[in-house]
């Protein structure tokens, strides 16, 4: 058995005539018995199902075990699946459930028989039989709405054995074969990854095919001829024609000696290939009218056809008779060639399954497919065909396209370009995120690709590839536009013919490669001698997360141009390798593709090969002074990625280069300015296998650090002319050091031709820094010149936007001195932070101790938010109790259910009562004069319990609990969490003899446990500095006021002035930062407090309701005022640096707010009562902060 013929078959069996006793299905059993296939071998195993997918599903598979029989498909299980195989086997079967299941008719999953044997090979089978309109029972199910009917008749009609028992639930629509192989288990990708293994995957997709439809039945006679069967004739066969554009027809037979025979199906030869061919309207429309496709150039020696058809070629002769199952596009899946680098089908073999009578929407697929070529005259003359192609690819919805959202199909394709000689110029956006995906995909000889300014080519799901060209020879492609593969492992312009899906052992071919089990062939086929792509010339944006661009080993890219206005993102990778064995012997060592920037872009995106007049393009010249290419003095890019390949040879023409990647190639020539900026000096940034030239009027720009290691080129040999320009790299710089630095090239045989003159790069980029340079050139003979930094004696104080700021950049600058280790970055950081010194003021603020302000300032906002709550809660007893002095001094008949004891408890010495107050809090305090922002939330739980002791005095007790986070935002990124805990006495004195005056006080002292992590992001320097610390808090209160006491109707009123004042502190002792490298700071004890000024009026309100609860509202409006100095200090040092110390300054932008704070209670007559408080601080500058809190009190 061939493998050319067989691997991929639909048979079952290694004997050609089972096939026939599959489709000849009246017949079926009783030729299964002669061929002794069904056997009695004991049953292993019982059978299991599988459903593919798992959800939703389309298939379901029933797998036989070892020993187990099928009698209907006429199949023995030999051995077990193993999951290896199956897990490929759902792969190739989740392609066909995208493709078909969005119309698919069919109610519940369709049957499908599965068993393994030890054949060499894989197959998959379903029959045409007569009743299901010419489709197998496998697509008939997918696609006939009245299926199950027509089944239930078959099988009640059918004489034949078999079928006993089975029922349209039961009934199996196909058989699927999984031999023994050395598989490639791998899944579907765009271009094959098997190497040389047979790609399993690959492998179902094709063969359910054939299930699906493609297949022809054929049978040999006694006589010898082959003839069609007459009865089961399905719509594969229906759309052939043969050499002569006949039809074939039931029953009709088949000549192989190819004269024209109107009453025969009249194949040229017994070969493959004999002008055969399958069309239909859908197969019509893909191709476009006219258009005329060859057979593919295989190889094989038996091909025999030199003509063209009007469709889809299709294989004649196999195995000595016409097989006519195989669509014979170059390279197909559903081919039968020994070369194949489609793992799943184009967009005419789908368009053959649409003729087949399969309903699905292949546009979710394919956005556009051109098929057509040009033409190429006797004398080499091109006519091109021209193609403005305006379709686009997106998404897909009610069989419309959703422009402007990209597609999810995996393996989808954009725009494929089949035929040769085609002028594309792409004008709609290909837009795709599915996995695997392609914007275009090009084939075929000679094909001219443009992607013109403004589209897109985006193929950004994982693995895809926006511009892909797999086979042929001497394309050319020019990007104008967009084009994007920014998924996982995405490459934005992929130059690769891929493996073989048969293994390449089989068979390999790339350019000017081509073998058969491991041997070189004495002829290249025609498609394949010559360069992959002719030039690829990029004026647009190119973008890939793997690679800009990638070149396989077994593509030649002659020319790459990058030129002016490129946009470039992602490496550039090439394994070309010019000594690979696998090519022809007389192309071994010869071609070395050519990387080119800096040269002038045309308006058809391709390099001005002329001079012209604008002033702006300059010419590069040769050693021997030949002018090559033309240079535009304007082009820039900044380019990040590496270049690797042995076999480039690249040149930069003109304008300005830099470089910060890695550069591996064959030859570097610079005509232009070239910089090399990369940020590790310790390695070779550059490494050129042949000989590196920098040209008399080139300017070559390389890196130093503090060390004096540069951006190095190794060179096997190089001639150096031209500018040197020295610039100081991103390091740490010691004021006054001198730096002697290192050879910019080194040749690794024989001394380099140098003579160049050198400078210091005029603009440094530091605010900090300057440099002088003491010697000016550099030859072979010298050395090269010495460097010396220095810094101002205010080099980081002077940008300081705060006094705060100002004393840390005063302690910097004299480190700076001294500094060591990790310090050193830090510096760096600032040294080469922006070059107007905002980057060194925004870092002062981070290394400052001001978060601890900040954070000092919410704690003592929490002792205010204590002191209000208790406050509050002590007013609203007090009118509680002024209302009830009230009712008993008038006599006034109490509410029903409440007895004069009731309302004259609330004056009884003696009386209880006890509360509890869980309570939230919010404070915000936005940035100003360079400080930043901070907010705090909190949550506590007060709890405590007053007595009254006469009838002017009540006095308490109270425990508090509190949790607190305060986030610094801005410049300073710091969070801290405080935990605290605090015990306190308060008092209320109220005598009657003072109508309505009242004194009241408070205090508590406690513990505050804290935690802080302060971020430190300064231009690339991270670190986080943790610090800990257990201090003490508290705070006392004393106010007086006067309230008046009004019985209306609408109920009892109090109201008057009140003034108290408000005292907190913190200490936290002195800390140590941990972590946080140099920017851990030591910080002194500190002492935060206080004094705030509360002004304003107090309002109450009571009344009785009708069951005798006590509903009441208090309210009260102060102006606040803080007494003390509005700044807090914190001072610190950096650790291993305490005589360098520096205080914070972080004062309040104002020192005047509005407290507002409302209460309603509820009191019930069994001495319960409720109290829901609100309120907040507002209008003070930049300030705002909220409390919520909800007293219960219980009355004794």
């Amino acid at each position: 058995m061939s493998i050319s013929s067989s691997i991929l078959h639909t048979e079952l069996s290694d004997d050609h005539v089972l096939q026939q006793v599959f489709l000849r299905m009246k017949y079926l059993f009783s030729l299964i018995l002669m061929l002794g296939l069904l056997g009695v071998c004991p049953q292993a195993r019982a059978s299991y199902d599988i459903l593919v997918p798992e959800e939703d599903s389309l298939f379901q598979l029933h797998i036989l075990e070892n020993g187990e029989t099928n009698p209907f498909w006429g199949v023995e299980a030999v051995g077990e699946i193993d999951e290896s195989a199956l897990s490929c086997l759902r792969a190739g079967l989740d392609y066909w459930v995208r493709v078909l299941a969005p119309q698919a008719v069919n109610r519940k999953p369709v049957s499908i028989l599965l068993f393994h044997n030890f054949d060499e090979s894989a197959g998959a089978i379903s029959v045409p039989v007569e009743g299901f309109e010419g489709l197998t029972f496998l697509a008939a199910a997918l696609t006939l709405e009245d299926y199950e009917a027509r089944l239930q008749h078959f099988l009640a009609t059918t004489e034949e054995g078999g079928l006993e028992g089975v029922t349209p639930d039961t009934f199996l629509t196909a058989a699927i074969k999984i031999g023994e192989f050395d598989w490639y288990y791998g899944s579907l990708t765009a271009l094959p990854e098997n190497e040389n293994n047979f790609h399993l995957t690959a492998t179902i997709v094709h063969e359910l095919s054939h299930a699906l439809g493609i297949l022809t039945q054929t049978f040999q006679a006694e006589s010898g001829s082959f003839f069609f069967y007459e009865d089961y004739f399905g719509l594969w066969s229906a759309g052939l024609h043969d050499m002569y554009n006949t039809q074939a027809k039931p029953g009709m037979e088949i000549s192989l000696n190819g004269e024209e025979d109107s009453g025969k199906f009249v194949l040229a030869n017994d070969d493959i290939y004999s002008g055969a061919y399958f069309t239909g309207t859908n197969v019509q429309e893909v191709l476009g009218e006219g258009t005329m496709l060859s057979f593919p150039e295989s190889g094989l020696s038996e091909e025999g056809y030199e003509g063209t058809v009007p469709g889809l070629p299709v294989n004649g002769s196999e195995n000595g008779g016409p097989e006519l199952s195989h669509i014979e596009l170059q390279n197909g899946l559903m081919s039968h060639q020994n070369w194949r680098n489609w793992t799943t089908f184009m967009e005419a073999e789908l368009a053959a399954l649409q003729d087949l009578g399969l309903k699905f929407d292949r546009k979710q697929l394919f956005g556009h497919s051109i098929y057509a070529s040009g033409s190429v005259d006797e004398d080499g003359t091109i006519a091109y065909n021209s193609v403005d192609n305006d379709h686009g690819y997106f998404a897909r919805e009610n069989g419309e396209w959703v422009e402007g959202t990209p597609n999810e199909t995996p393996l989808g394709i954009g725009l494929h370009i089949y035929g040769s000689y085609n002028d594309v110029t792409q004008v709609a956006d290909l837009l795709t995120i599915g996995e695997e995906a392609v914007g275009i995909r090009v084939e075929g000889v000679g094909n001219k690709l443009a992607v013109a300014e403004g589209t897109r080519i985006q193929a950004d799901g994982a693995g895809g590839s926006a511009l892909l060209v797999s086979y042929g020879k001497e394309h050319t492609i020019n990007l104008m536009g967009e084009a994007t593969a920014l998924g996982e492992g995405g490459i934005a312009a992929r130059f690769d013919f891929g493996d073989n899906i048969l293994g390449n052992d089989t068979e390999y071919r790339g350019s000017w490669m081509w073998t058969v089990q491991n041997e070189l062939q004495e002829d290249i086929l025609s498609k394949i001698d010559g360069a992959l792509v002719k030039a690829f010339n990029v004026s647009g944006s190119l973008k890939g997360s793997a690679a800009a661009i990638y070149i396989a080993e077994n593509a030649f890219v002659e020319e790459i141009n990058i030129l002016s206005g490129a946009e470039l993102e992602g490496d550039i990778v090439s394994f070309w390798d010019p000594q690979n064995k696998k090519l022809a012997a007389e192309h071994q060592n010869r071609h070395y593709s050519t990387l080119t920037f800096g040269r002038a872009s045309s308006e058809d995106g391709t390099p001005i090969e002329k001079g012209d007049e604008d002033g702006n393009t300059t010419w590069a010249r040769d050693e021997e002074e030949n002018t090559t290419w033309e240079g535009d003095e304007n082009f820039s890019l900044d380019y990040a990625g590496d270049i690797c390949g042995d076999s480039i040879d690249m040149t930069h023409v003109a304008g300005r280069l830099s470089l910060s990647g890695r550069i591996d190639v064959h030859s570097l020539a610079n005509y232009g300015t070239l910089a090399l900026t990369g940020s590790d000096v310790s390695e070779y940034q550059v490494i050129v296998a042949d000989k590196f030239v920098n040209d008399r009027e080139a300017t070559l720009e390389t890196g130093f650090d503090g060390n004096g290691q540069v951006n190095s080129i190794q060179a096997g040999s190089a001639k150096l002319c031209g500018t040197l320009v020295l610039r100081p790299l991103r390091d740490f710089y010691a004021s006054g050091g001198v730096i002697e630095l290192e050879d910019p090239v080194v040749t690794e045989t024989g001394t380099p031709e140098v003579d160049m003159e050198v400078m210091l790069a005029s603009d440094i980029g530091s605010p900090t820094l300057s440099f002088d340079m003491k010697g000016n050139s550099y030859t072979a003979e010298g050395s090269m010149p010495t460097v010396t930094a220095s810094r101002d004696s205010n080099a980081y104080s002077q940008y300081a936007q705060s006094s705060g700021a100002h004393a840390t950049g005063r302690a910097l600058d004299v480190i700076a001195g001294k500094a060591r280790g990790d310090m050193q970055d830090l510096l760096a950081a600032l040294d080469w932070s922006a070059p107007d010194g905002s980057g060194i003021a925004d870092g002062l603020k981070q290394l400052g101790p001001g978060a601890y302000d900040a954070v000092a300032r919410a704690s003592l906002a929490q002792q205010n938010e204590f002191n209000l709550l208790i406050l509050r809660r002590l007013m609203a007893t007090m009118t509680h109790r002024a209302k009830a002095a009230q009712t008993l001094q008038e006599g006034t008949a109490a509410p029903a259910g409440i007895r004069d004891a009731e309302l004259d408890k609330t004056r009884e010495a003696g009386t209880w009562q006890f509360w509890a107050t869980p309570y939230g809090a919010g404070s915000f305090q936005g940035s100003h004069n360079g400080r930043s922002s901070w907010k705090s939330t909190g949550v506590g739980l007060l709890v405590g319990a007053d007595r009254h002791l006469d009838s002017s005095l009540d006095l308490g007790f109270h425990v508090a609990l509190a949790a607190r986070r305060t986030h610094v935002q801005d410049s300073e990124e710091a969070q801290a969490d405080t935990k605290s805990a605090f015990v306190g006495l308060q008092a209320l004195l109220a005598p009657d003899s003072w109508n309505g005056f009242y004194l009241t006080g408070q205090g508590r002292i406690g513990i505050e446990s804290g935690e802080m992590d302060r971020d430190i992001h300064i231009n690339g320097y991270n670190r986080q500095s943790k610090s800990r610390w257990s201090g003490v808090a508290g705070s006392l209160q004393a106010g007086l006021g006067w309230d008046a006491h009004l019985d209306t109707e609408a109920g009892f009123v109090t109201m008057g002035p009140l003034a108290f004042f408000e005292y907190a502190f913190l200490h936290r002792p002195s800390l140590e930062e941990n972590e946080g490298g140099a920017a851990r700071l030591d910080v002194d004890d500190t002492l935060y407090d206080s004094l705030l000024m509360n002004l304003g009026v107090h309002a109450g309100w009571q009344t009785d309701l009708a069951n005798g609860t006590t509903l009441g509202l208090d309210v009260l409006a102060a102006w606040r005022h803080e007494l003390l100095d509005s700044n807090f200090s914190t001072t610190a040092s950096f650790r291993d640096y305490g005589a360098h110390d520096f205080s914070s300054d972080s004062n309040l932008p104002g020192r005047d707010s509005l407290l507002v704070q409302a209460g309603l209670t509820l009191a019930t007559v069994s001495d319960f009562s409720a109290q829901l408080e609100i309120g907040g601080e507002f209008f003070r500058v930049g300030y705002t902060a909220m409390n919520l809190g909800l007293n219960l009190t219980w009355q004794f």
